[in-house]
């Protein structure tokens, strides 16, 4: 019987999904306040979904690329390049408002063809380490899928905490909140980031 448990006692394992865990977490914060960010701050909530199709088409048609220079170079080293990027790119989005909101569309652009790693990376690092393990390889995919929902789940909850401090009113018409909002979906979030290339660097 397979104990899924069991494979966060491979100490490199379970310190890489903390490491995937904070670095999953910057990256949902900006989709649970896409909403309040495009609504709030662009004033363009018609546009949302036209943002989330540009940046998940930037994505997946990034993979292929991510790949490509992933099996020619170090997978540590593009993976960091690529949040280094993501980071530089993205933290536009805390100055942007509704007169210049037009440029948001070039940031779906390129943040989404700099996800490409977050992609590959975690996946082909956990397959390495479940390869060298005496513990089933499902039970590592397994906890790295409940990985990614658990980041979810944090995001959404840490958000709503942080609005509901601050007395967010999404409704509103006359909001005094919405300052936070740039620092919820932009600024924190490349924050975080920031320390995950750390926890990398110091992890491989």
């Amino acid at each position: 019987k397979i104990n899924v448990l069991q494979s966060l006692k491979d100490r490199k394992f379970s310190k890489f999904l903390l490491i995937y865990i904070i670095n999953a977490l910057a990256i949902s914060l900006p989709s649970a306040n896409i909403i309040f960010y495009a609504r709030d701050i662009l004033n363009k909530e018609k546009q949302i979904g036209l943002y989330l199709f540009i940046y998940f088409i930037a994505a997946g048609f990034s993979i292929y690329i991510w790949r490509y220079l992933i099996n020619k170079y170090s997978l540590y080293k593009m993976w960091i390049i690529a949040i280094i990027f993501s980071i530089l790119t993205f933290i536009f989005a805390f100055f942007l408002n509704e007169d210049n909101s037009q440029l948001f569309i070039l940031i779906c652009i390129f943040t989404g063809f700099f996800l490409g790693p977050d992609l590959v990376a975690p996946p082909s690092i956990i397959a390495k380490l479940s390869n060298k393990s005496k513990y089933a390889a499902s039970s590592y995919f397994s906890l790295y899928n409940m990985s990614t929902k658990l980041a979810i789940a944090l995001a959404a909850t840490i958000s709503l905490i942080i609005l509901s401090f601050f007395d967010y009113e999404p409704d509103s018409q006359i909001n005094n909140a919405k300052f936070i909002i740039p620092y919820l979906y932009a600024l924190i979030p490349c924050s975080i980031r920031l320390f995950s290339i750390y926890l990398i660097i110091k992890y491989q």
